[in-house]
């Protein structure tokens, strides 16, 4: 640690900082502070304050809510070239949110550039339960929310310079679209196995198809309720809303959802338009 064997202050205060630097050099400069032997002090040092102390490894941020969270209180970032594929990885494009998703280190440290898990492990069904158990205790206020990302929704005038926060849109009052959203949302909780009957992933979400047509919603209502959770999915903060790992098996399951309801051909047509654009 800072001033010796021992957690102190100072490790305290500077950790924070230090936690900013890592994520936007990798995001903007493709600089890889934690996977670079020439910064082999500063690894070693915040992997000791990860493995010693589990409450400040439940409350790191993650890459995507932190370089999210620069550019309104900072100013603008000036990126370079290289840096394109890293933004894609923590912006979530292309396949990067989808499952099996790649892995972290051991510790958890992003990047997320390891072998993808084929098989869940006890530690990723641990991050689903605690997504689950997040979605299902704020279902209400999460469907609420949702509904600003609808297509039927008009521009209101912004009230926060962060580009992912707008406290003043409304929600879409359609019941249709509501009902949508709210199946889509089951659909999460059933793919992060919140029903206690498996694991959860993909094949959770076979019959979530034929529950849309049982509930007669066209494929306007399934397309405005992918807008919606697509939406809700770039809006998860860690630490804020949960942790790291179970942000990102969130996100993952708002994926293969919105996959599963409107269908694999009609979700790669859309998946572009609402993807995160870049901090």
């Amino acid at each position: 640690f800072l001033l010796g064997g021992e957690v102190s202050l100072p490790d305290v205060l500077a950790m924070p900082f230090f936690e900013r630097y890592v994520a936007s050099v990798y995001y903007w400069k493709a600089m890889d502070v934690r996977g670079d032997p020439r910064y082999k002090a500063i690894d070693e040092w915040m992997a000791a304050m990860e493995r010693e102390l589990p409450a400040y490894a439940a409350m790191k941020a993650d890459f995507f809510s932190t370089v999210h969270d620069i550019p309104p209180q900072y100013g603008t970032a000036f990126s370079v070239p290289a840096a394109a594929q890293c933004q894609a990885l923590v912006d979530g494009h292309g396949d990067h949110w989808d499952w099996p998703l790649a892995t972290c280190s051991p510790l958890g440290v992003e990047p997320a550039t390891g072998p993808r898990e084929l098989e869940p492990t006890p530690a990723t069904l641990a991050a689903r339960r605690e997504a689950a158990r997040r979605l299902a205790r704020n279902h209400e206020r999460i469907l609420k929310f949702a509904l600003r990302g609808s297509p039927a929704v008009a521009p209101v005038a912004r009230t926060a310079a962060a580009p992912l926060s707008n406290p003043g849109a409304p929600s879409d009052p359609s019941p249709a679209t509501r009902a949508a959203v709210d199946l889509g949302l089951r659909g999460v909780f059933l793919a992060l196995g919140g029903d206690g009957n498996g694991p959860g992933g993909k094949e959770a979400l076979t019959g979530l198809a034929k529950a849309a047509e049982a509930e007669s919603l066209g494929a306007e209502d399934r397309a405005a309720a992918v807008s919606c959770l697509a939406y809700f999915r770039d809006r998860v903060g860690v630490p804020r809303d949960m942790g790291a790992a179970a942000a990102r098996e969130m996100r993952a399951a708002v994926n293969e959802t919105c996959r599963a309801l409107v269908g694999v051909a009609e979700w790669e047509a859309m998946r572009g338009a609402l993807v995160v654009k870049r901090a």
